[in-house]
């Protein structure tokens, strides 16, 4: 009898631990699941919006206007037209227009340089109060810029003759080609867009 209760008590035990021992499995199966979605999440890769690299790209240069922002009547002073390329390009042609108050300002020495050569116009126009000067490129790889590098599109003295604040403001055709500062691809012939910024010009006696 004794046997008896001994054996019932074994094989009572037995399907007991296996039941354990299925529930620890489930459970441990369970946490590496668990874990496994916790690694998945936070191997999720970030993502740039593709807007952060369009609005570095659009603008290929950067047009200033650097001078004297107070000036003395009768007191000549110096200006130039700056070009800082944004990225690496190759130019088949530049035109540079400037506009000014002929009333305000007598121009001189108009100078350009060395790298763009000599223009194939320039001229300072008191009847209608522009700056030009317009390159092209004759090598046949065009002129190459690297990003970085800043052109002297061109450089001039002022002598003011009449007190008040005037501009000196790039030209950008008013939405046609004509008087418009143009910056013009070597391989595809194509407009380059660029940004600019003016001169104010405080005239005082």
């Amino acid at each position: 009898m004794k046997m008896k209760k001994e054996n019932k008590v074994v094989m009572f035990l037995v399907p007991v631990a296996a039941v354990i021992v299925l529930a620890e499995s489930l459970m441990l199966i369970s946490n590496l699941s668990s874990n496994n979605k916790v690694s998945k999440v936070a191997m999720t890769p970030t993502v740039v919006p593709a807007v952060t690299v369009e609005a570095t790209r659009s603008a290929v240069y950067a047009v200033t206007v650097a001078g004297a922002k107070e000036m003395k009547l009768n007191q000549t002073g110096a200006i130039e037209v700056q070009a800082a390329g944004n990225v690496d390009e190759s130019l088949d042609s530049v035109n540079v227009y400037l506009k000014y108050d002929p009333t305000a300002f007598e121009i001189s020495n108009l100078t350009f340089d060395a790298k763009l050569g000599t223009p194939t116009f320039s001229k300072v126009s008191q009847t209608t109060g522009l700056l030009v000067a317009n390159f092209l490129i004759s090598a046949p790889a065009g002129l190459k810029v690297s990003g970085g590098e800043v052109l002297s599109l061109m450089k001039f003295n002022v002598k003011p003759i009449k007190t008040g604040v005037f501009s000196f403001e790039v030209s950008t055709g008013n939405g046609n080609k004509e008087a418009a500062t143009m910056f013009v691809e070597n391989t595809t012939s194509k407009i380059l867009p660029f940004t600019s910024s003016n001169l104010a010009v405080n005239v005082s006696r």
